[in-house]
């Protein structure tokens, strides 16, 4: 079955990467170093060296929150002004890394050269930019075209009962999920396609991945599932070990922050046995068309 094949021919790349698994996991240590701490000296030197910046960071504590609502919202909006370019920063990192990710994914078999990951990464990254632009267009859409429906309908029914107004939501929700789901394989599987034509028309390619999705829904839907298992079983497992735990303790946030540190390699990890289960499952599709 072509979907089991191309989830182990992705897991045998990912193992064949780790060199660059390490690499990335570096590059984004160093740059959240040298980025969050002179970040968060600035915020407490601004904030009269308030306690809010290590409450929130410390598993987001809702009574910091409240306590900024308190003030009319001027502190949240404050945070949230101050860590904007912080995050945007590291999304324009994660798409800048994919051009370097599939030129490994296109040729496992030999040494990572980090040289060649640059250059590829430099020479994608416009692409795989406009790309993410639409993909963020269409979610946003796609929200704004199952959930103010529902909020329109909930505000429309005379006594809505809270049992009525959460099946609604809900149903929304998974509607929302599912078709988040749909256009994510969607977008990888137009990065392969982008990669591997070397081609610019980036809303022509999403257009072309989203009709070879639905060509073959029900492989890349159970492609997609098994690749989605062992992360979220992860990321289960370590909200399980830290929910019952407080770390007051020297050894107790080294520990945690170790975990931590492994979960973010994990990421990449999985990031690039994703991509090379797809570029591999497109490649046999491929093959089998042309031949």
């Amino acid at each position: 079955m072509k979907a089991i094949r191309s989830y182990f021919k992705g897991l045998s790349i990912a193992f064949r990467s780790l060199r660059m698994v390490t690499w990335i996991y570096l590059f984004l240590f160093v740059v959240a170093v040298i980025t969050t701490i002179p970040f968060i000296r600035l915020v407490n030197d601004m904030t009269g060296n308030s306690l809010l910046p290590d409450r929130l960071i410390n598993g987001f504590d809702a009574t910091a929150l409240h306590d900024m609502l308190k003030t009319g919202g001027k502190s949240l909006l404050f945070y949230l002004k101050g860590w904007w370019p912080l995050v945007a920063g590291f999304m324009l990192i994660q798409i800048w890394f994919n051009g370097g990710i599939l030129y490994r994914v296109s040729n496992p078999n030999g040494p990572f050269k980090i040289a060649a990951f640059l250059r590829s990464a430099h020479n994608h990254f416009w692409h795989f930019l406009k790309l993410a632009v639409a993909l963020w267009a269409i979610y946003l859409l796609l929200a704004l075209l199952i959930f103010l429906p529902a909020m329109l309908l909930i505000s429309l029914k005379e006594s809505p009962t809270d049992q009525w107004i959460v099946h609604i939501v809900l149903f929304s929700f998974v509607i929302y999920l599912i078709l988040v789901l749909l256009l994510n394989i969607s977008g990888d599987i137009a990065k392969i396609t982008l990669f591997n034509d070397s081609k610019t028309k980036v809303v022509k390619y999403l257009w072309r991945s989203i009709k070879f999705m639905i060509s073959r829904f029900f492989s890349l839907i159970l492609l997609d599932l098994m690749l989605l298992v062992l992360p979220v079983l992860v990321l289960i497992g370590y909200y399980l070990l830290k929910k019952d735990v407080v770390t007051d303790t020297t050894g107790l946030i080294l520990l945690f922050f170790v975990i931590q540190q492994m979960l973010i390699w994990l990421k990449s990890f999985f990031r690039i046995w994703r991509l090379g289960s797809l570029f591999s499952y497109y490649i046999r599709n491929l093959i089998v068309s042309n031949s």
